[in-house]
């Protein structure tokens, strides 16, 4: 799925440059100094990809990370019907 770890895989998606420079932005845009280890908290990549979301940035790894699991979990369940991992914007 990817060779050394996500956010990795994420960057060459993007590009490195693009990468970095979209995740300093999401630091400043919210507020966030100098914290350790900023770039493996949670709510801090939570935050980073609903900004993501919101500029319509576009994560390939991420789309095949989720067919992946819908696959596994249909299997697992013996479903035939193809995954969908298509958002429709719609919170329930």
């Amino acid at each position: 799925m990817w060779k050394e770890d996500l956010s990795a895989a994420l960057a060459d998606d993007l590009g490195k440059d693009a990468w970095e420079a979209f995740r300093s932005k999401v630091k400043s845009a919210h507020d966030i100094g100098e914290v350790k280890d900023i770039y493996k908290c949670t709510l801090f990549i939570q935050q980073l990809l609903a900004d993501a979301w919101d500029e319509g940035k576009q994560f390939p790894t991420l789309g095949r990370l989720g067919k992946a699991i819908m696959k596994y979990a249909q299997s697992q369940l013996g479903a035939t019907a193809s995954p969908s991992v298509e958002a429709t914007g719609t919170v329930v």
